[in-house]
């Protein structure tokens, strides 16, 4: 095994699992911030953290 191979299954150990979108605890419409920023004639990531957060939704658990 080369030194790159056990370098990558290494990093492989260290990786977490994915997140199941069930698992997730809050919802973000991207449609709405889209239109939000672009209305704003502004990029998503020039937007401030107080904008960002009206898009961020409670999931209901079912």
């Amino acid at each position: 095994m080369t030194g790159l191979m056990k370098n990558y299954k290494e990093t492989l150990k260290d990786t977490p699992q994915p997140i199941l979108l069930s698992q997730m605890e809050n919802s973000i419409d991207l449609k709405a911030l889209f239109s939000y920023a672009k209305a704003n004639n502004m990029k998503v990531s020039e937007l401030s953290e107080t904008d960002k957060k009206k898009f961020v939704r409670a999931r209901c658990s079912l």
